[in-house]
């Protein structure tokens, strides 16, 4: 507590400091933030609730182009990009989970709305010049918000039409061959009764690093997007408003680098490289403990030499097209007040992903495939490695030769929602709101193979329906204080059916998305004799829940308010599939939490200086966090959710602005998190702590496994920025001004997993743009980021090492650096765990770049 404490007593000092300059430099004020987080327009001073505003002025002049750049002057929001852009991983308040996007149907806890209509799915191609305004919600929003907003809400509200024709203009070249051009037009037509906005974006980015395996670069990106904007206003007490956007993303191969198993460094066992047939011996550690360093690209992404002119993925990078719209209503029933609104979305989205999942150029030997086969006489039960695979080929030829692990797959994803709700005068001293709120989400998973890389056999199909009902009512006790009270009661349905296919991403030879079949062992039955799209599995599962939230607020005086806040969340469960099925744990539980907040919002200096600080305490109850899982064989290749135990969060946020002078303004954040799991027992935390065994369940929370007293993974303990701002007219020139932008980040260094041994170390960034802006509307600005060549990754994650071989079990000519023949698997209880050695696999960070943006905007 006395890093929160002495915080707190900076924080406020900072504040003071900027206060008295504020004042005896008579700047000028600062700009109001009028925000919608209750679903209501209020100013940000006034609202109580913690809520980070980016106005469309700020994105400019820091110069935030992704949602990245948002989280970096977030206090308490982390944004992990793990696979390229795909796969968000946003966290607030350190409320992360492992899994969040990328085994179906978990879910971050933190969601995204654009104008307010839920959209549930990655963001990152979004156009930050299309927007008005972002607003960060920090703490559960699920009375409100509903679905998934178990840690906060990111709402991304478009620009507007405005009543003259304006115009925005924008074009941006960077190192890396990375360009990016937009435009933005806006007009009212019709005696202003009809307004509309165009938007188009195209930007792509070359990429910064080489693949050491094909000479190319990885990383490399790009956008085309189109958007409208709509309003309409016939009269009074009725408006409309509509948006449309569509997008395509093209992206190369992510940079991502895999450390090797070779690398770790502590907790010897049987889960390592020496008990494995290729160099045995060579490490005995089954994990690593420090901080992982960026490493080297080796992809196999392209045919190359090695593999005989062999490609090792039937698609490489990302492939996105998306459409999505929303359309809203406002009907002020007769003038009296009283407002009946209907906000509905629809999102359509079709995405391939595709990389070499094992970063090598090794490749499994097989027999000629033949599906009339069965897989008695199959040498899968004895691997050896034979030609650079581990496989020897006994039946069929030619052989055929595949990569260890390739992940290629699509996903179509149709979302609709619908919300109703009615509000009475908000003047009134008792004043409320109802609605009801209906979504339908489907999402059809389909593998990619060499055949078929742009639509494969289908592997599943998963439906999410959302029905709930919600409320608010408001008190004003007296004129300065008021209670609200929020709630929502909601229904959840989730299924999910998997079918067999062709190649589920894994190996062409066994297709993992069955393994509740037999697999193995003569007279068994292969996936092979089971026709394509056969169902192996049809679940499906329900949740209720009820989320109250209540605020207390006083407004002291005009420029003071203080507010308390208890409030209820819940993160969405789910089914664990075929695999889940198979050990037992067919589905997890919806994770809650109990949430109790104080903050206070201040305004100074004749509004030059605002403060705004939060702390806050959660007590988190069915955490879902993640459990390894042993295919046929004992080699872990996937993982399902689980509710592992308890959690405890608390922590404090703090911002501040301050207009320090006319031309300078100062922004300054800092959040302390600190997250611990008080109750929990992790699978593979008792196979490192045991050397290597098994893991049985009837042990229960045995000390092995015990893993409370822990950090939560993939979320910083600390973040904070600070932001300086420059504007001034130029001696030189009438009509001319000097601006300037110098941004300093931090960010503390995240665990990879809940063992809290690997982690991405801390990371501090340095940005800069100066340039000059004319009063006719154009402004040249240069501008670098990353100055200091930070290097530290952005995120990893824990992998396995297939390129060790096989395991290897003592015998009569085998007698060291192997598995006694007593703990050699079938798995089960008391034997040693034979998985594929661990290791992990990390983003690379962009490294210093240089770049030069002009800007034009025009007003008639």
């Amino acid at each position: 507590m006395s890093r929160i404490k002495n915080s707190t007593l900076l924080s406020l000092a900072i504040a003071s400091a900027l206060g008295q300059v504020a004042t005896s430099a008579m700047a000028q004020q600062l700009e109001e933030i009028v925000v919608t987080a209750r679903k209501t327009e209020e100013s940000l001073q006034s609202a109580p609730v913690a809520v980070s505003a980016f106005t469309a002025k700020s994105i400019e002049q820091q110069g935030l182009k992704t949602i990245d750049d948002l989280a970096r002057y977030t206090p308490g929001l982390s944004f992990s990009q793990a696979f390229g852009r795909t796969t968000d991983r946003p966290v607030i308040r350190g409320q992360s989970n492992v899994l969040a996007g990328v085994q179906f149907g978990v879910e971050s806890g933190t969601a995204y709305f654009i104008d307010g209509v839920y959209f549930p799915g990655d963001i990152q191609g979004i156009d930050m010049n299309a927007l008005e305004r972002v607003e960060v919600v920090k703490g559960p929003q699920s009375a409100l918000y509903g679905r998934n907003t178990y840690a906060g809400a990111i709402n991304f509200i478009t620009r507007a039409p405005t009543e003259d024709l304006e115009a925005t203009v924008k074009a941006s070249v960077e190192d890396y061959n990375t360009r990016d051009y937009s435009l933005s037009v806006g007009s009212s037509f019709f005696n202003d009764t009809f307004g509309a906005r165009v938007f188009a974006r195209d930007y792509s980015y070359g990429g910064q690093y080489e693949n050491t395996l094909t000479g190319k670069k990885v990383g490399s990106e790009r956008t085309k997007s189109t958007g409208l904007a709509l309003n309409w206003h016939p009269f009074d007490d009725f408006k409309a408003s509509g948006n449309l956007f569509y997008r395509e993303d093209r992206d190369g191969p992510p940079a991502l680098f895999l450390q090797a198993a070779s690398m770790n460094n502590c907790y010897p066992g049987y889960r390592s490289p020496a008990y494995r047939s290729v160099a045995p011996g060579s490490n005995p550690n089954q994990y690593f403990c420090g901080t992982i360093a960026p490493g080297t690209v080796a992809l196999n992404t392209d045919p190359i030499a090695a593999t005989g002119g062999r490609d090792g993925t039937a698609f490489d990078g990302v492939d996105t097209k998306e459409t999505f719209g929303s359309l809203r209503m406002d009907w002020d029933i007769t003038g009296s007040g009283w407002v009946v609104t209907s906000l509905s979305g629809y999102r359509d989205y079709k995405n391939r992903f595709g990389t070499d999942s094992d970063h090598s150029n090794a490749f499994l030997l097989f027999p000629s495939y033949d599906p009339t086969r069965t897989q008695a006489g199959a040498p899968n039960n004895s691997p050896t490695l034979a030609g650079g695979g581990f496989f020897t080929p006994a039946i069929g030829s030619p052989s055929e030769q595949e990569p260890l692990f390739a992940n290629t797959n699509r996903d179509n994803i149709e979302s609709k929602s619908t919300e109703l709700r009615l509000a009475s005068p908000q003047d009134n001293r008792v004043r409320g709101m109802v609605g009801y709120y209906y979504y339908d989400y489907t999402d059809k998973g389909y593998d990619l193979t060499f055949a078929l890389p742009v639509k494969g056999p289908q592997s599943y199909e998963e439906t999410v329906t959302d029905n709930s009902l919600f409320g608010l009512v408001a008190f004003d006790i007296t004129p300065s204080i008021t209670l609200t009270a929020e709630a929502r009661y909601m229904e959840e349905k989730k299924s999910r059916q998997e079918f067999c296919s062709s190649d589920s991403g894994t190996y062409n030879y066994f297709t993992f998305s069955c393994t509740n079949l037999s697999v193995g062992g003569t007279g068994a039955v292969g996936y092979f004799n089971l026709a394509l799209g056969t169902k192996v599995y049809d679940e499906e599962v329900k949740f209720t829940s009820t989320t109250p939230r209540v605020t207390l607020d006083w407004q002291a005086t005009d420029n003071t308010m203080f507010y308390a806040v208890y409030s209820q969340g819940v993160k969405p469960g789910g089914l664990n599939g075929a695999q889940g099925l198979a050990v037992g744990k067919p589905d997890y539980k919806q994770e809650t939490s109990d949430n109790y907040e104080l903050g206070t919002k201040l305004t100074m200096a004749d509004n030059r200086v605002r403060v705004n600080i939060a702390a806050y305490l959660t007590d988190a109850t069915n955490v879902q966090f993640t459990q390894a899982l042993p295919n046929v064989g004992g080699n872990a290749v996937t993982s399902i959710a689980t509710n592992q135990g308890k959690g405890e969060i608390y922590g404090l946020e703090f911002e501040t602005q301050a207009a320090v002078t006319e031309a300078l303004t100062v922004s300054a954040g800092y959040s302390y998190i600190r997250t611990k799991i008080t109750e929990g027992c992790d699978d593979f935390e008792y196979v490192l702590n045991t050397g290597g065994i098994v893991y049985d369940p009837a042990l229960g929370s045995v000390s092995a496994c015990n893993i409370s007293g822990n950090r939560y993974p993939l979320g910083p303990e600390q973040n904070g920025s600070l932001s300086f701002n420059y504007d001034a007219p130029l001696s030189m020139g009438e009509g001319l001004n000097l601006v300037s932008n110098f941004g300093v980040t931090y960010e503390g260094s995240k665990f990879v997993q809940v063992h809290n041994l690997a982690q991405t170390g801390e990371t501090t960034l340095v940005n800069l743009r100066v340039g000059v802006r004319s009063d006719n509307g154009w402004s040249v600005i240069a501008y670098g980021k990353n100055l200091t060549n930070t290097d530290t990754i952005p995120m990893a994650t824990r992998w396995f090492d297939l390129r060790t071989g096989s395991k290897r079990v003592c015998s009569a000519t085998i007698t060291t650096n192997c598995i006694p023949a007593a703990l050699n698997p079938p798995p089960g209880p008391g034997r040693a765990d034979t998985g594929s050695p661990r290791a992990f696999f990390g983003a690379l960070r962009p490294g210093r770049t240089f770049g030069v943006e002009f800007r034009y905007d025009f007003k008639l």
